[in-house]
């Protein structure tokens, strides 16, 4: 491939994503309905739904977990010597 023409291309590409003024900008406008009518976004926000949900639960229960006593299934960590700090 000749240097010129794949820079050339590069800096097109470049100019039509983030030239504001490009005519693929229809100045067009969504709603959350018509972004989630589609696949990806759909996909991508229900992903994060589920990571964020899951890494709140695990916070909870990680901390329920280290102070609960041994014999409810925890590992007993006491409460004193993390309150001073």
């Amino acid at each position: 491939m000749n240097p010129k023409t794949y820079r050339e291309d590069t800096v097109s590409s470049y100019n039509a994503i983030h030239n504001p003024s490009s005519p693929s900008d229809t100045g067009t406008t969504y709603n959350v309905r018509q972004l989630l009518a589609i696949p990806i976004i759909h996909a991508l926000c229900v992903s994060a739904f589920a990571l964020s949900f899951l890494s709140a639960a695990f916070d909870v229960l990680f901390v329920l977990f280290c102070y609960s006593p041994i014999l409810s299934g925890g590992l007993a960590f006491s409460v004193r010597p993390y309150s001073l700090s």
